[in-house]
This record gives structure tokens, C-alpha cells and sequence, in this order.
């Protein structure tokens, strides 16, 4: 009796065992800093997209299964605790273009009633909105968005720009650069710098040709490093579009290993590479793939292969390493979010500067400031200027602000915030520009 009582705790203790591992498996189910995001249209069932994930040691997970829209868009959230997904929706439900992903694969829609049919660009600005490029694909109507939590302004209409094939934000002017499809010439595509603060304006940057006509074939995301914007393009095609006037396009890269087709791209400010999603659409040269790209040495290197699914677009979580979370208004404090999940109890400092390029060599890397008055009084700390240094809490994030003048000249004036975080004395992560138009 004694021996089966002891057989039979043994094995009850072994469900219970068995029991606590699982609930402690799902509760570590999800994404972590540093982990590629990748959202990718489910080719088996033709009716779903799936947000995927990848580990820096390159296993391959599912975050969420069902998307109820192509994701052409995915970027870090506004305050770097979630991943942004939007796109295209399957049924014509706009306000599910666009989806909040939090970090144990939950999903909130953000889109508020149904704006919104196919989002084709998404980026964040310094005050914390979300600038959205849409596309109606029903009706061809476009359309540029600010988001402001719920509330959202249009900002240009079809009339003003047709045919968007993607944005990405210039922080430098705080401007978005658009790529407009040609109405009849469908192999042209014009790239445009369109105003997202004060007078709202369109201007033609510069005009690119042998672009496929498809919503997804243009991405542009800016590089801090050389202050351009990154162009990736059907035709395994990686270009670099200079900002000055006139712009500029310079080729870096065509060919394999790139595929036919490539998604929109990420930065990954911890060593600098491009995260591309790629595929091969006719015919299959190759299985779709995550790459790494190293623009100094021109190489790729695989993060994964996939099967079943075409990669459209692919971010780092946890990467939006300072955050915006006001707009920049004439007596009152701009307040900003250190965020370096991985990295509780580092020391962080905050600085400001009027410019961020060329910026100031650190090692083999940079920080996107240049030495200028205003640095220099935001590293003295003056009475304006609070948690500019200081220690990340348990969630690894820090609050900084800066109380603007109330000076009416500063009106239209653009400043710039980066953060560092140190680790045993050294710099470990440094963010990339954060840039904002005073009010």
C-alpha cells in the first residue's frame, strides 16, 4: 500500500512538474529585444498573414498565426514596448490595417473606424505619432495620415500625391519621402519630399525607372550613418537615395543573393545592417529568406530561411531605443523614453544638438549629434534639462525632458535627441536621431 501511496505521489508530483513547465513555457512564449520580426503572407491557405519571429541564434518561431491582412509595414511601437504591424486587409475592414503586437503575441487594432485599406508606408515621428501612408486599393484612393493615439489628420489626399508605393521619414526636416508611381507610365516611379509639420507641401526629389508596378516594390527607410534614405526595389535592388538638392541615387548592391523580390527592411542600429525579407516569385530560384546586409562591406549574411510563407517585411524589436512622447511646444517640457529592454540597470545619458550629421565618431560607430552649443549645454545638465543621465529601471527604460522656452523665435526651430546606455564602462546600445520641430 505504502509502495503504490509513494508511486502515486510520485507521479502526481511528476503532472504537477510537467504542468509548471508548460505554464512557464507560455508564459516565455513571444518576442524579445533583439529578435527579427517578420511579417509574412501564409501561401498554403491564401487568406492569412503571420507574424514571425526570429532568435539572434536564429530558431524560427510563430508570434501570430492569423493576420487578417497582408503586412507590408512592421516597425518597433512609438514607445518600444510592442511591434507595429499594417498593410493590406483581405475583406475591406480598414480599421484592421493596422495592428499593435505586444511582446506575448496579443494583437490590438489601432486604426480607428475604417480608414485605412492598405497601408504602404509606417513610420514614427519625434513627437510620437504615427505617420501612415495608405493606399485604398478599391478605389486608388491615397492618402497621408497622422496618428495621434485615436485620433488621426489627414495630411495629403489623392488629389495632392496619387500613387504611393511606400514612405519612410526623413528625421533631418521630419519630412516624409514618398514614392509616387507614374499615372501612365507604369515602369516610373518620382520620389517626393512631402511636409508633415506646419505648411503642408509636396516637392520631386528626383525620378527612378524599371520600377515593377506593385504597392510593395519601392521601401525607404532613413540611415543615420550617411543621413539618406535606403531604397530596396524589385530586381534585387538596394540603392542609396541622397536627401541634399539635387538627389541622388547610388546603387550598392544588385544581384544574388538578393531575391527578385524584396519586403521592407529595417535598420538594426546595434551594428549598423539592413534586416531584409526577400523571395524569388518566378520561378523559385531560391527559398524566402531573412537576410543581413552590411553596407560598408557590401555582404550578406542568412538570419533564416522560410518555407510556405513570401516575407514582406521584417523589423528589430526592442530597437526604438529612445522615444518621443510629446510634441516640442514653447513653454512646456519635451519628455522622451529611454527604452533598452535588455539592459535594466545600465546607465544611460541623453544629449541634444541642432544637427545630426556628420555626428561624433564613437569607435567604429557613431552617435547622431553633432558638437554644437546646444550639445554641449544639454551634457553641462542646466536647470531646463532633467534625467539627461541616470540609471534604466527594472523595464530598462529612463524618462528625460527639456523644457523649451517660451522665446517666439524658436518657433520652427528643429531639435535633435540620442541616447547611449553604458555597460561595464563601455557604450553599448547608441540610438538613432530623434528629431522634432518646436511649436
Amino acid at each position: 500500500m505504502r509502495t503504490m501511496q509513494r508511486t502515486g505521489l510520485f507521479l502526481a508530483s511528476m503532472v504537477v512538474v510537467h504542468l509548471c513547465s508548460h505554464i512557464r513555457s507560455a508564459a516565455q512564449a513571444g518576442y524579445q529585444p533583439g529578435d527579427v520580426i517578420v511579417g509574412a503572407w501564409d501561401t498554403k491557405s491564401q487568406q492569412y498573414s503571420m507574424i514571425l519571429g526570429i532568435t539572434p541564434q536564429g530558431r524560427l518561431y510563430t508570434l501570430v498565426a492569423q493576420m487578417p491582412f497582408l503586412v507590408y509595414s512592421i516597425i518597433p511601437a512609438e514607445d518600444n514596448r510592442a511591434v507595429l504591424a499594417a498593410g493590406s486587409t483581405f475583406t475591406g475592414q480598414g480599421s484592421r490595417a493596422l495592428a499593435l503586437i505586444r511582446a506575448d503575441g496579443t494583437v490590438r487594432y489601432r486604426l480607428p473606424g475604417h480608414i485605412g485599406l492598405s497601408v504602404t508606408g509606417l513610420d514614427v515621428d519625434g513627437g510620437g505619432n504615427l505617420i501612415v501612408t495608405n493606399w485604398a486599393k478599391h478605389t486608388g484612393d491615397f492618402s497621408v495620415l497622422k496618428l495621434a493615439g485615436i485620433h488621426a489628420t489627414t495630411l495629403y489626399d489623392a488629389k495632392q500625391i496619387p500613387n504611393a508605393m511606400g514612405s519612410g521619414l526623413d528625421p533631418g526636416s521630419g519630412d516624409l519621402i514618398i514614392g509616387s508611381q507614374h499615372p501612365t507610365q507604369y515602369s516610373t516611379c518620382t520620389l517626393l519630399r512631402a511636409g508633415c509639420t506646419g505648411s503642408i507641401s509636396a516637392s520631386t526629389l528626383t525620378t527612378l525607372t524599371g520600377i515593377v508596378p506593385w504597392s510593395f516594390t519601392i521601401w525607404l527607410r532613413h540611415d543615420p550613418d550617411t543621413d539618406t534614405m535606403w531604397l530596396t526595389r524589385s530586381y534585387s535592388r538596394i540603392d542609396r537615395l541622397a536627401l541634399s538638392s539635387p538627389a541622388t541615387v547610388t546603387k550598392l548592391h544588385a544581384g544574388a543573393p538578393l531575391g527578385t523580390r524584396a519586403g521592407l527592411p529595417d535598420r538594426d542600429p546595434r551594428d549598423g545592417r539592413l534586416v531584409i525579407p526577400t523571395f524569388d516569385n518566378s520561378p523559385p530560384a531560391a527559398p524566402p529568406r531573412v537576410l543581413r546586409f552590411d553596407p560598408v562591406n557590401k555582404s550578406y549574411q542568412l538570419v533564416s530561411t522560410l518555407s510556405g510563407v513570401v516575407p514582406l517585411a521584417a523589423t528589430v524589436a526592442g530597437t526604438r531605443h529612445l522615444c518621443g512622447l510629446t510634441e516640442a511646444v514653447r513653454g512646456l517640457p519635451y519628455t522622451m523614453l529611454v527604452s533598452s529592454p535588455g539592459e535594466p540597470g545600465a546607465v544611460y545619458a541623453v544629449a541634444m544638438s541642432f544637427g545630426i550629421h556628420p555626428g561624433i565618431p564613437a569607435g567604429s560607430r557613431k552617435i547622431h549629434l553633432n558638437p554644437d552649443p546646444l550639445f554641449h549645454f544639454s551634457l553641462a545638465g542646466g536647470n531646463i534639462f532633467s534625467g539627461f543621465q541616470g540609471v534604466l529601471d527594472s523595464r530598462g527604460e529612463g524618462l528625460a525632458a527639456v523644457l523649451i522656452p517660451r522665446h517666439p523665435n524658436l518657433s520652427g526651430v528643429r531639435l535633435f535627441a540620442a541616447a547611449i546606455t553604458m555597460v561595464n564602462h563601455r557604450i553599448s546600445v547608441i540610438s538613432t536621431p530623434l528629431g522634432v520641430t518646436i511649436q
